[in-house]
């Protein structure tokens, strides 16, 4: 027997207005802790949706204002599913558009739209509803998906682009490496937290990736590889820069500080704890090794 998506269906969905502003949809995601925002018209029929990477990126690149209008940055090609439908049918639609945000619709008696939840790949995931094969399906079906999308926005296409260079270059001053170097221990950090964490912890970080990262990101083996420690990150960044250990431990953090932004915050902090916490720890704490290895060497030198 088919099974119900009520379950699965988070009511705590933000409807906004196509005239409302950016700064508006950014604090209804943060005060209620959502990840995206549905868009509707003056009729109520859904018109598009805004996600906090969509805000993330468009500041990066800094081509936005925070009082620009939710209709310009909205994505408008929106897959919706009616209340009454199964959680096969959403897992389909899924698949078959590539896409991670369902909007949940019922008609009221005056025949308008209505929307009344949204349904999340991520919560498919956290259910185990999906399988390795399923999920890859869906992350390679939302790159093609992206692709057609910024083929007929050339706009949204430099804008999607210069946030993916403003990362790079503000990485690159923020860590003192070049560009090229830069890119290599991103590539480096990003691949090494995909494979580090469970395969839908994986998936969900690589739908989250600028498409500059994903296509090589999916040819990564499965995780948990639990051979990565918050060590051989820390190694692995040393080997690649020619940085002491306390120095690489410093640009680890310092990445992970821009990464967020770039991700968007909700998205990055909800992987970062998926880590185990031994290496969750060293994320958040890697900044200070360098003054404990600092001090180390302080006391040796006296003794």
């Amino acid at each position: 027997m088919d099974s119900s998506i009520d379950s699965f269906v988070d009511k705590k969905v933000m409807v906004l207005r196509e005239t409302d502003e950016v700064i508006k949809a950014a604090r209804a995601m943060g005060e209620g802790q959502v990840g995206c925002v549905v868009v509707a018209d003056n009729e109520g029929h859904i018109s598009g949706i805004v996600t906090d990477r969509d805000i993330a990126c468009n500041l990066v690149s800094n081509e936005m204002d925070p009082h620009t209008k939710l209709s310009e940055i909205m994505e408008t090609d929106v897959v919706s599913l009616s209340s009454e439908s199964t959680l096969e049918q959403a897992i389909m639609l899924l698949k078959e558009n590539g896409i991670r945000r369902l909007p949940i619709i019922e008609e009221t008696k005056h025949k308008k739209q209505r929307c009344i939840g949204i349904l999340t790949l991520d919560d498919l995931i956290a259910g185990q509803f999906l399988n390795i094969n399923d999920l890859s399906e869906i992350i390679k079906t939302q790159i093609q998906r992206k692709k057609r999308l910024l083929g007929k926005s050339k706009n949204n296409e430099n804008k999607l682009s210069n946030a993916y260079h403003k990362f790079i270059s503000l990485t690159s001053i923020e860590i003192d490496l070049n560009e090229i170097e830069t890119e290599e221990v991103v590539r480096f950090i990003v691949g090494s937290i995909v494979r580090r964490l469970h395969y839908t912890g994986g998936a969900h970080l690589i739908a989250n990736l600028p498409k500059q990262f994903q296509e090589e990101m999916l040819d990564l083996p499965a995780g948990p590889d639990r051979n990565i420690t918050s060590n051989s990150l820390i190694q692995g960044v040393a080997l690649r820069t020619g940085k002491s250990l306390p120095e690489s431990a410093e640009i680890i953090y310092k990445f992970w500080q821009i990464f967020r932004k770039l991700i968007g915050v909700g998205s990055a902090d909800h992987i970062l704890h998926q880590l185990p916490e031994s290496m969750r720890e060293g994320f958040e704490k890697l900044v200070n090794l360098n003054d404990e290895v600092n001090h180390e060497s302080r006391r040796e030198l006296s003794v």
